[in-house]
């Protein structure tokens, strides 16, 4: 006969049946036995509401039988009765892009949009890169001298600002430099629309993490680095992100284009010179020549009333004016 047809072990739990007698299996997690091993099975869950919570408010317990364990959560560090939240915003690959803020939160963490456009509510600088490019200065010591800070820093810009990094050099420190032996310069080429500042932005709040010990960011003037490429008689003039190479203080020129003035145009603008120097130097001329005209004209033409004393008799010269004794 099959003993186990009354289905006399615990519910769940399987039962074997051997010479008309049963054997059960074990009881489940969270159960014990009391005589019989899978007959009569009791709860015994000493995580759960019925017994004092035995682990870290972290944690998560589990019951096996008369014992049990303690693994703390996700986002948090220790044994399982001490827990510890892991800061996960000390690693810049946790909000990788330079745009967002990392913020902290128990067990987790939330990646801010830290420059978001009032007029792009819903992205976070997601728009395509405009024409051009900018070209900044970046110096910086390094804490451990031993890297190969130009690989170095181009990683880190890479990861912090994808498509917005375009490429970097190391500037040549010519036996030193004179901010220090320590002190190495780049030359950073970003979009267009990045600013210097977010770039130094980013560089101060990822510094401790990758190692850097100072750093700054700013403009580089080509013009007076003679970095510029300016080609015959332009006139170099430096600008944010970049420079222009300017002929006649107004048209821009390309690359090594040099200013050149087309023939006609050089005819055009020669006669518009002599037009200019006749007509400021011979109107005027003629003007006054004029006047000095009228002038002789008015004084051979002016007569004199009244009587000439030297024209009258002598008598009459005594009479009207006689002699003082």
């Amino acid at each position: 006969a099959d003993a186990c047809l009354g289905k006399p072990c615990f519910r769940g739990v399987q039962c074997n049946s051997q010479s008309g007698q049963f054997t059960c299996g074990q009881c489940p997690n969270n159960t014990i036995t009391n005589g019989i091993e899978g007959y009569k099975c009791f709860d015994h869950d000493v995580c759960g509401p019925l017994f004092p919570f035995p682990c870290h408010k972290d944690a998560e317990c589990r019951s096996t039988k008369l014992n049990h364990s303690c693994t703390c959560k996700p986002g948090f560090t220790g044994d399982g009765h001490n827990c510890t939240d892991i800061n996960e915003c000390t690693k810049p690959e946790s909000c990788a892009n330079a745009k967002y803020e990392c913020k902290n939160q128990a067990g987790s963490f939330e990646c801010i949009c830290r420059y978001q456009n009032s007029k792009d509510s819903k992205g976070c600088g997601d728009s395509p890169n405009p024409p051009g490019y900018n070209l900044f200065n970046v110096t910086l010591t390094w804490k451990n001298k031993g890297i190969n800070g130009l690989t170095e820093l181009r990683d880190i810009l890479t990861s912090g600002f994808s498509n917005k990094f375009y490429n970097t050099t190391q500037k040549d420190r010519g036996g030193g430099g004179a901010s220090g032996p320590d002190v190495e310069e780049y030359r950073v080429a970003v979009s267009s629309d990045t600013p210097h500042w977010y770039i130094r932005d980013y560089l101060t709040r990822v510094s401790s993490y990758y190692n850097i010990n100072s750093l700054d960011v700013d403009d580089v003037d080509e013009c007076r680095a003679k970095e510029a490429q300016c080609g015959f008689m332009a006139l170099c003039m430096n600008t944010y992100g970049g420079y222009r190479c300017v002929c006649n203080d107004t048209a821009d020129v390309h690359g090594s284009q040099s200013c050149v003035v087309d023939r006609v145009e050089a005819t055009g603008t020669q006669r518009n010179l002599v037009l200019g120097l006749v007509l400021g130097i011979g109107i005027p001329l003629l003007i006054l020549l004029l006047l000095a005209a009228l002038a002789c004209i008015c004084c051979s033409r002016k007569t004199i009333t009244g009587d000439l004393p030297d024209m009258m008799p002598d008598y009459i010269q005594e009479k009207c004016n006689p002699p003082p004794f």
